[in-house]
């Protein structure tokens, strides 16, 4: 029981986070965006629809889950979609 409570607690804390970024994000002016955490990993994947992504872009998207994850660039893959 206690095993299954602190699994869902960790997915109740990962989903804000991921939600918080998203939200960040979306600030920034990108229009759709999904971010989704590793369960078992430090990776983050970003998918955002977008037709041209920017080296600005990426760097700014970068940025956000640096600041408020502390995410390492190379556990991040961002995918653009159009």
């Amino acid at each position: 029981y206690n095993e299954a409570l602190s699994m869902k607690v960790e997915l109740t804390s990962m989903t804000e986070k991921e939600l918080l970024l998203e939200n960040l994000i979306k600030a920034y002016g990108f229009e759709d965006v999904v971010v989704v955490i590793g369960l078992e990993s430090e990776n983050i994947n970003v998918i955002t629809k977008s037709p041209e992504l920017t080296a600005d872009d990426a760097i700014l998207i970068h940025s956000v889950l640096y600041e408020e994850v502390n995410a390492s660039p190379e556990n991040v893959k961002i995918i653009p979609i159009s």
